[in-house]
């Protein structure tokens, strides 16, 4: 599957490269509909001793994987399959997909009320940073889409373990990033500036961005701050916005 998508973010043709990006987004979705299957199975007697079929790794994997080849600011495929279907804003499947993997997330154990601990070891701060990238990058989406809202939910009820407790923090958990979700996706122009106390996990305006978004920061100084746009990082001079780019995981100068 991730083969599939890399090859669309490879073709250099814009229409073979559109054409490949929705083939690749329709198979993502399948692909991610039999995993949410295998995790509601591990819930029923006969299933149990296999597990959850799919481990943790693996369902990362793919989560990070398609989070950067499709939602990636610099190469994502997403934005070509909007562009070359003119008569719609963006095909059901875009929608879809941003569901099922805020799913997957909801699955492996992300979340935005896990709070990144300044004294946590620095492997545990980048995942928790990471995580936190992906959902603000899908909420805002989902948020104000009745449908690919339905879906999530429906999708976390039907793989959360049958007890009380566990349907009660999937509730609260959907509640929490819904909302979220929507105060980001009907933020002013102007909002989440740079500001005094601002640290890792927190979202900021993207200097000069049109229309106006917002990144997770990933790093932040007294001089400048590092932003994630999910497959690069990019610096800037705090509050002058004067920018540097790297590619995700090449050292810095």
């Amino acid at each position: 599957m991730i083969k599939q998508l890399k090859a669309a973010q490879g073709e250099t043709r814009p229409e073979v490269r559109a054409a490949k990006a929705r083939t690749g987004v329709v198979q993502l979705v399948a692909v991610l509909s039999l995993v949410r299957e295998f995790r509601r199975l591990r819930h029923q007697p006969q299933w149990r001793r296999m597990g959850g079929f799919i481990d943790s790794e693996t369902r990362q994997d793919l989560l990070s994987q398609s989070m950067v080849i499709l939602f990636g600011r610099t190469r994502g495929i997403a934005r070509d399959v909007c562009v070359h279907d003119v008569e719609i804003d963006e095909v059901v499947e875009l929608g879809q997909v941003r569901a099922l993997l805020a799913w997957l997330a909801w699955d492996i154990g992300h979340s935005l009320l896990k709070r990144i601990e300044p004294m946590a070891p620095q492997a545990t701060k980048d995942d928790l940073v990471l995580a936190y990238a992906y959902l603000y990058d899908l909420f805002p989406a989902i948020a104000v889409d009745d449908e690919d809202t339905a879906q999530l939910a429906s999708s976390v009820r039907m793989t959360s373990t049958p007890t009380a407790d566990e349907s009660a923090h999937g509730e609260t958990w959907l509640a929490h990033h819904i909302a979220t979700g929507l105060e980001v996706a009907t933020a002013p122009a102007m909002a989440y500036l740079d500001r005094e106390g601002i640290k890792p996990g927190d979202l900021i305006h993207v200097p000069h961005s049109s229309p106006p978004r917002f990144s997770v920061v990933v790093d932040v100084t007294a001089q400048d701050i590092c932003l994630s746009e999910l497959d690069v990082e990019r610096r800037f001079m705090r509050f002058a916005w004067r920018t540097e780019s790297r590619a995700r995981g090449a050292p810095a100068n």
